[in-house]
């Protein structure tokens, strides 16, 4: 379970970057969604709202998750704490731009 503060992920991406396949009951890692995701709308101005070395962040850690899960069959959990007017599908499309290949093959689960 990673549980970033902010937006920033390079800290998850060097941990995971450690597994093994000695690691053999490694099935699932949950990432906790930081709350900022919500307030922000998909579209032109995503990239340039969270900034271009965080989106990097983030594409980086696709990488490795898509390794994971291609190697190790290990799944990927998207956990996102709704405030009562947030809605579902807006975290769909952020994830989708963060974890595109993930998102894509169908690896993440939005809980």
């Amino acid at each position: 379970m990673f549980r970033p503060e902010s937006l920033r992920v390079e800290w998850i991406s060097l941990a995971l970057q450690t597994v093994t396949s000695k690691h053999r009951d490694l099935r699932r890692i949950s990432v906790d969604a930081p709350y900022y995701l919500s307030h922000l709308r998909v579209g032109d101005d995503f990239r340039q709202a969270i900034g271009e070395a965080v989106v990097e962040e983030w594409l980086d850690l696709d990488r490795i998750l898509v390794h994971l899960w291609e190697s190790f069959t290990i799944r990927t959990d998207v956990i996102w704490k709704r405030g009562e007017q947030e809605q579902e599908q807006g975290l769909g499309n952020h994830i989708g731009c963060l974890l595109p290949e993930m998102v894509k093959r169908g690896a993440v689960t939005i809980i």
